[in-house]
């Protein structure tokens, strides 16, 4: 009988310790993390305004490691989601796979799983579009402001990133924003870890675009991320044409003073 016991309770050690060697082994390692963000709209009104956002992530491990469930986060506006098997930065190596991908749809509840097979290195790349709407569903929002019509932008993405490894944001604003445009965007916030490499002070004429560069070592939170906002100013908005009433209002009263001052010239 205590022979038995003693068989089991070994038996039980060895599951748990097999276990724990499993969990250990199954953590892959996220290496690197490039968001890049393509802000475009029909006009200066910004009508059909849309940040197509694209993720590249570096990832790292023992061949057979894996990571299932895993949620990147999702904008709820979110439409044309896609999420595929990349190239380890740098390499030809592309041992990741990718199973079980849920759609987010608009809950933003994207969910796969991660598995290196055959290698320890590869990557995966996801997107989407997200036409403005509120800064809680979309990157982007429309409204009026300081007599303009402005287009706001608040995100870059946070997590996906184990801390000490870099994270990189590229942003690509449509059109010319410097020079004598510059005053026309504004660069409301970002997170102070990101050191600002260039601050939309760039114009690439090819792809007609002013971008902005930003990167940080990530503190291997799931919040960790660049939390930009800017806003870009549009055309001004139209001034009120007085209505007739209001004019006539304005001609009687001219021409009360007038009559006022006619009288006292008399006197």
């Amino acid at each position: 009988m205590i022979m038995t016991r003693i068989q089991c309770a070994l038996r039980l050690l060895a599951a748990l310790l097999l276990s724990a060697s499993l969990c250990a082994r199954a953590e892959l390692t996220f290496d690197y993390r490039v968001s890049v963000y393509w802000v475009s709209f029909a006009d200066l009104s910004f009508s059909n305004a849309n940040a197509r956002y694209d993720v590249h992530v570096d990832v790292s491990g023992q061949d057979g490691d894996q990571f299932t469930g895993y949620r990147p986060s999702v904008r709820t506006g979110q439409v044309g989601f896609s999420w595929t098997p990349g190239t380890y930065s740098g390499t030809s190596d592309a041992f990741l796979t990718l199973s079980h991908l849920v759609d987010p749809g608009s809950s933003g509840a994207a969910v796969g799983d991660l598995a290196l097979s055959g290698g320890t290195r590869g990557a995966y790349d996801f997107g989407y579009d997200t036409p403005a709407a509120d800064l809680g569903s979309s990157f982007l929002q429309t409204g009026t402001a300081s007599g303009h019509r402005v287009l706001d932008f608040r995100g870059g993405g946070n997590g996906l990133l184990d801390a000490g490894n870099l994270f990189v944001l590229v942003v690509f604003a449509q059109g010319d924003w410097t020079g004598a445009n510059a005053s026309q965007l504004q660069l409301l916030g970002i997170n102070p870890a990101f050191n600002v490499t260039d601050n939309f002070s760039t114009y690439n004429a090819a792809l007609d675009a002013t971008i902005f560069t930003a990167s940080a070592l990530s503190d291997g939170s799931a919040t960790f991320g660049p939390d930009l906002q800017f806003r870009l100013l549009g055309e001004a908005l139209p001034v009120p044409e007085p209505q007739p009433v209001a004019l006539l209002g304005a001609g009687l009263l001219a021409m009360l003073v007038i009559s006022r001052r006619r009288v006292r010239a008399r006197r």
